[in-house]
């Protein structure tokens, strides 16, 4: 389990969206960006669809993740096993990228 508390993107409350984290400011789940994005949504489409969600909050979400999945697999495995989707996290901060270009263009 991912540990948030260090997150300032994110909140949770026990009485807010039954104590699920979310989006700092907002009621939209941490879990709705990764199910949005495993069903094929780019960031960029995320973020127009919960408008109280910032491209800053998804960076800093996603970069967590990323240091969780790192910091277990060089625990467990000694390095990034071939079976950790390390190559998709790569290419979530990739379309990250992409979105902030579109954005200030």
């Amino acid at each position: 389990m991912i540990n948030w508390s260090g997150c300032s993107a994110v909140e949770m409350e026990p009485e807010r969206v039954s104590g699920a984290w979310v989006f700092r400011g907002t009621r939209v789940p941490v879990t709705a960006l990764f199910e949005h994005l495993k069903d094929g949504a780019r960031i960029s489409e995320f973020v127009e669809w919960f408008p109280g969600v910032t491209l800053a909050q998804v960076r800093e979400v996603i970069d967590v993740v990323v240091h969780a999945v790192d910091a277990l697999t060089r625990i467990t495995h000694g390095g990034p096993p071939p079976s950790i989707p390390v190559a998709s996290l790569r290419e979530i901060l990739e379309d990250l990228d992409e979105s902030r270009a579109d954005r200030c263009e």
